[in-house]
């Protein structure tokens, strides 16, 4: 909710100001950037105002002004005059702060903030704030012990005993938690390089980690940059020197083996950013993701090596070289709660190699809120049609899971798709149709404090319930597929509509289980499988892609299509080079090392551009971590 009291303060604590209210006047160097971050967040809010004889009635604010009070003009009767003069006469006393800037309602009247009041019990339905996530998720950190506690707690509150209604229907609500029968799944064997002290590792409760071991299919690194948003004071060229030293030291004979002068772009840039460099990092993602055709993710992968693949014998019903199968991940992002004339987008990722572990994706725009893929067929085709290309082949088996969809949508409208798809290209492949959801309230608790993960008192990883609360005539189960490290686990919900492959229970759930240890991110087992992780990947990109607050609306048919190639999870977005763009050049300067194992740049201020002036058709390639 929205913090009642004077809408000034809530200014102020929004842009982490501290009892200066003129800091929101221009005349005093507010800065533009800062007027439209606050102009999102209160924009929609309810106020009530502290002068007229009448009881305040509740008005909503349509936008900040781009003037202060003093500085605003309009016309009253016969004569112009300003806002702060305007409730001097009203007030019969002068404005507090007459060079702050105003609030504009949806009647179009002017209200200077120091006037306005937020009433209690306002729920913002607008997306969080970045610099507030952190603060909402620690909320909802809950130990399991704690939860369990809280969730007992909420019989004696709802006292369903009490209920008439309940008692009409016949029904009665027990107030212990049911008891089940639930399994643990056999973790998968990761496989490394052979040269590694330990090729293989089995994790155990959900996580390994990399001593004595080298990637299955390193990647090399010949140029790259560092470039450093932050001011020098606080990250000097001393400190870039000694952070450049210890990199150089974990890639010496990748180093060594460079020659010559950066002449090209470099294949690997590294940026520093500062502490709530939010839209900073939003900036260099859209430089990565659109501009130069690659994403900002872990080092080896983007540069198109493998960390580790999957025992084949753990995952043989994927395996099987006599039917080769297709897994696909497919997801609709809609926008965050408030956004206007924003379309959707939808991203299909699908594997391109017998390990599960290469991916590629096509990412587009659609009408904003529809929940089925309306380009289903054209995005299918495509991400066949790469798994032709990497492998000689088409697969004769597809292994589709998707979330965020109701049964009869995918059903009916994207089902029809995926196949015609299939038929346009002369193939009829076997489907399993499988919808992942962790947009539940199931949680479960083990009983014996031995059997709980040690760290953090969770369910352990590979938790399997397929009994007692699932669906007594479909094929359904939970997985706690992930350690869990934080809070209480949230299982994935897996919902079988099809199976024409005849998998049995214990596959799906292994196969299943095994998809959320190929995360190229991180040593530790994941919440879903990894195609609809690397989905939320790809659409991580769509950001820059949404009309800016500032411009005028698109739609989705102003939008391009977007292919994307993923190494082991790293998408490279490639972007259509519809225009040449020029970006502010970089303060440079060289380091102890030569130029032809490093150029670094260093950028004091907080300037959105980034390298010289290259077109995109010459940043292509280019990687950025």
């Amino acid at each position: 909710m929205y913090k009642p009291g004077p809408l000034i303060d809530l200014a102020l604590a929004v842009l982490h100001i501290s009892g200066n209210p003129n800091a929101l006047a221009p005349l005093h160097g507010f800065p533009d950037r800062e007027r439209i971050r606050l102009q999102r967040f209160i924009s929609g809010i309810k106020i009530t105002t502290l002068h007229g004889q009448q009881a305040p009635r509740p008005r909503v604010i349509k936008r900040l002004s781009r003037e202060g009070a003093s500085d605003l003009i309009f016309g009253l009767g016969n004569e112009q005059t300003t806002v702060a003069d305007y409730f001097h006469g009203v007030l019969n006393r002068p404005l507090q702060f007459p060079d702050v800037v105003c609030v504009e309602l949806s009647t179009g009247a002017l209200i200077p903030l120091e006037l306005c009041q937020v009433p209690p019990c306002q729920i913002m339905r607008k997306c969080i704030p970045p610099d507030q996530t952190n603060s909402v998720v620690e909320v909802t950190r809950t130990r399991p012990l704690d939860r369990l506690a809280l969730i007992r707690n909420g019989f004696n509150v709802l006292e369903y005993g009490q209920s008439q209604y309940i008692h009409q229907f016949g029904m009665a609500v027990a107030n212990e938690l049911l008891r089940i029968q639930a399994r643990v799944i056999n973790a998968p064997t990761l496989r490394y390089h052979q040269s590694s002290k330990q090729p293989s590792v089995k994790p155990r409760d959900g996580a390994w980690n990399l001593v004595g071991k080298r990637m299955f299919s390193p990647s090399i690194v010949p140029t790259w940059i560092v470039i450093i948003y932050e001011r020098q004071r606080w990250f000097n060229e001393l400190a870039a020197n000694q952070m450049v030293n210890n990199l150089v030291k974990g890639y010496e004979a990748q180093l060594r083996a460079a020659c010559g002068e950066c002449k090209h772009l470099p294949t690997l840039i590294i940026v520093v950013l500062p502490e709530g460099g939010n839209d900073i990092y939003a900036a260099v993602k859209r430089f990565g993701d659109v501009m130069t055709g690659v994403a900002l993710y872990r080092l080896n992968v983007k540069l198109g090596g493998t960390n580790a693949v999957l025992e084949p014998h753990d995952v043989s019903s994927l395996t099987d070289l006599a039917n080769p199968t297709i897994i696909m991940g497919a997801h609709v992002s809609q926008p965050p709660p408030g956004s206007e004339d924003c379309p959707s987008f939808v991203s299909l990722v699908g594997s391109i190699d017998t390990c599960a572990v290469r991916y590629v994706s096509t990412v587009e725009a659609q009408t904003s809120r529809k929940e089925s893929i309306v380009e289903m067929e054209s995005m299918v085709a495509y991400v066949l049609s790469q798994y032709k290309g990497a492998t000689g082949k088409y697969p004769k088996r597809i292994l589709f899971y998707r979330n965020g969809i109701s049964f009869s949508a995918l059903l009916e409208d994207e089902l029809p798709r995926i196949r015609c798809a299939c038929r346009k290209l002369g193939i009829t492949p076997t489907i399993t149709l499988m919808i992942v959801s962790k947009g539940h309230h199931v949680r479960f608790f083990l009983c014996s404090k031995r059997k709980r993960d040690k760290r953090s008192g969770n369910c352990l990883a590979g938790t399997v319930i397929d009994r007692d609360v699932v669906d007594p005539v479909e094929f359904d189960f939970y997985l706690l597929s992930h350690g869990g490290m934080n809070g209480t686990s949230r299982p994935a919900h897996y919902n079988v509509l099809i199976d024409e492959n005849n998998f049995t229970a214990d596959d799906l759930q292994s196969f299943s289980y095994a998809l959320c240890h190929v995360n190229a991110r991180t040593t530790c087992s994941i919440s879903k499988p990894a195609p609809l992780l690397r989905k939320d990947c790809v659409l991580s990109c769509k950001a820059p892609l949404r009309p800016a607050p500032t411009g005028s609306p698109t739609n989705a048919r102003t939008v391009e299509k977007h292919h994307v190639l993923l190494l082991n999870g790293a998408p490279g977005l490639h972007h259509p080079q519809s225009h040449e763009r020029s970006y502010v050049g970089l303060q440079l300067f060289r380091s102890q090392y030569p130029a032809k194992q490093r150029l670094s740049l260093c950028m004091s201020d907080f300037i959105l551009p980034l390298l010289l002036t290259l077109s995109p058709a010459c940043l292509m390639g280019t990687h950025l971590i």
